[in-house]
């Protein structure tokens, strides 16, 4: 073998323009694989680098006959607080929830995304800070940083520990860092305690994650999460479902990914194939050679171990040259991607078992190229090779197979890249119910500590959109509680008397919007009116739905007019008159159908 490898390096050495062109397709083609390989395993095949991830769920609530939406799992505070103290296939339950919040007393003012998480999120994900502590349970004015937020705003100075800043205008003292790399939810910049409200069951807010006790299946908690559901009083039955958190992490992008990856092996494929080309090509020149060799007692076991030699030692050279191409890949990969449509991105890097993917990519391409052109070599006849009399040069049947391997493999990814466009094609022509063109967007946080009354807040938001208004090319201001594709929104339960006198109730998306929301959307108004300046807080309550509402409630049926209520045990001034039905608007992707809504108009 080491006599075999000797003679590859100088045999390569002596063809320098096929030894380039070879190493040069072959770097591309393994590092490509590689970069996709490694974002395929950090996002897919990566466990969650928490205590025990495979016992890790995120907790579902729906209704019996309601379908569950992977990417919005929010459920009710009494549900959590019942599945908390009444689950015991559970081992831990936790909830967070959260949003933009201000901070103050590290510099200057900036925006931080801040999760309220119940004391119970630690131990569920078994997670240690990895400096300071985490709050307890009787805790509601501590906080705990980000390793990124830490470095970033505090100098990475652990005096930071005992500080005191404010969020929202509110006082917290910092009590822990977490560890670099942990980013759970994702994007999280600080954890503030949670306590959930055991009244607040008409509004669905938490997000809900448990740990399963050891030997208990997914399908046994389902059940008796179930069971716990089915005696809550508010709303009707409810059913619960176990969702891996893996799976609600990476479950929308995993197909996505698989494709790019099974798209690139393509290309390494072509690539194999040119490289085959060359070597069945300037192996018809060397026959010559292996004739000689072989009158001279090499059989042809020996000859074609020396191609596939030659053949393995250039594509691990190509894997060397190709890993320097991942690393650069990957940073590109990592640098363009958008955060929030692949998940786990801080998490990506090459380690060893994307090094040993890329040998063991190297070593099955040496072999692939190798082979075949080995086999076809090893068979020229001596005396034909000897004597120079061929009629037909040596490969040319090999070469033309290799080539119509190429064109095939080219066509499909030909097929596969106007599938793609297609698709991307339909997605851009998909009915968001909105007009995205012009619209400019901003958010704004206010602190309870400062805007404490509802006149207050409406006040501010009132002077708010009415400077805003004036300004040159505005057309139309409006405001909404969480915008679209947000990746957050309101949802709840909804009532809607019949004429039966019974009530239907379904869950609902809950947007509270401005008067002129609508406009500014470009919404489209399919029967009765838009808010207008009389519906305020001393006239009867009014309310707009969307078209799939009005549908499921009203179905073959005019809705205007008709009575709504978003309160579990609604008093008469709880009550909603419907005034208008507008387009159904897409709230989370435009893949996903268009959820029910009933916008309310804010009263603030």
């Amino acid at each position: 073998m080491i006599q075999d490898l000797r003679y590859a390096v100088r045999t390569l050495r002596r063809s320098p323009g096929f030894t380039i062109v070879a190493l040069l397709t072959l770097s591309l083609g393994i590092g490509a694989t590689s970069a996709i390989f490694t974002v395929v395993y950090s996002v897919l095949l990566r466990p969650l680098p928490f205590r025990d991830p495979a016992r890790l769920y995120v907790v579902a609530g729906a209704r019996p006959d309601g379908s569950i939406n992977t990417r919005i799992t929010s459920i009710p505070d009494p549900d959590f607080l019942a599945y908390q103290t009444g689950a015991r296939t559970l081992e831990n339950v936790a909830a967070f929830t959260g949003g933009r919040m201000t901070m103050l007393g590290a510099g200057e003012p900036v925006g931080v995304l801040a999760r309220s998480v119940t004391s119970s999120f630690w131990p569920t994900l078994g997670v240690q800070p990895s400096l300071g502590r985490v709050f307890r349970t009787d805790e509601r004015n501590t906080v705990v940083l980000s390793d990124r937020l830490w470095r970033s705003r505090f100098n990475a100075d652990r005096a930071a520990l005992g500080k005191t800043v404010q969020l929202d205008g509110a006082n917290f003292t910092i009590a822990g860092v977490m560890p670099p790399g942990f980013d759970f939810p994702a994007g999280s910049d600080l954890w503030i305690p949670a306590a959930p409200d055991p009244g607040n069951h008409h509004m669905v807010s938490l997000q809900v994650i448990g740990r399963t006790k050891p030997g208990v299946a997914p399908a046994q908690a389902d059940a008796e999460l179930s069971a716990i559901s089915s005696r809550f009083d508010w709303g009707g039955p409810r059913t619960a479902r176990l969702i891996s958190l893996h799976e609600s992490i990476v479950g929308n992008v995993r197909k996505s990914l698989q494709i790019f990856l099974g798209a690139v092996g393509f290309l390494l494929l072509i690539a194999c194939v040119n490289v085959a080309n060359l070597v069945v090509a300037r192996g018809a020149r060397r026959t010559e050679e292996f004739a000689t060799r072989a009158a001279l007692g090499a059989g042809r076991f020996r000859l074609i171990r020396q191609l596939v030699t030659e053949s393995v030692l250039l594509s691990l050279a190509g894997g060397t040259s190709g890993l320097l191409v991942a690393v650069w890949g990957e940073t590109v990969l990592v640098s363009v991607a958008p955060p929030k449509l692949i998940p786990r991105l801080p998490e990506v890097s090459i380690d060893v078992w994307v090094l040993a993917f890329t040998v063991l990519v190297s070593l099955a391409t040496g072999v692939l190229f190798g082979l075949a052109p080995a086999l076809q070599i090893s068979r020229t006849d001596l005396n034909d090779s000897l004597k120079r009399a061929a009629a037909r040069p040596a490969g040319a049947r090999v070469r033309g197979m290799l080539v119509t391997a190429e064109i095939a493999l080219a066509m499909v990814l030909l097929a596969g890249a106007g599938l793609l466009i297609s698709s991307f094609v339909r997605l851009r022509s998909v009915p968001t119910g909105f007009e995205s063109q012009n619209v400019l967007t901003m958010s704004v946080t206010l602190s309870p500590d400062v805007y404490r009354t509802a006149q207050q807040l409406k006040t501010f938001h009132a002077e708010m959109l009415s400077r805003i208004a004036p300004l040159p090319g505005v057309v139309a201001v409006g405001a909404v509680n969480w915008l679209p594709f947000s990746g957050m929104r309101v949802g709840g339960d909804y009532y809607a008397g019949s004429p039966l006198g019974t009530a239907v109730h379904f869950s609902v998306t809950k947007p509270g919007v401005s008067m002129d929301y609508f406009r500014a959307m470009g919404i489209r108004l399919l029967r009765g009116r838009f808010f207008t300046a009389q519906d305020d807080e001393h006239s009867p309550g009014v309310a707009i739905i969307g078209q799939s509402t009005a549908n499921r409630s009203w179905p073959g049926q005019d809705p205007i007019g008709r009575r709504i209520t978003l309160e579990d045990h609604p008093q008469p001034e709880d009550w909603l008159t419907v005034v208008g039905v507008v387009d159904d608007v897409k709230q989370d992707s435009l893949a996903a159908q268009s959820p029910p809504a009933v916008y309310n108009r804010c009263r603030r």
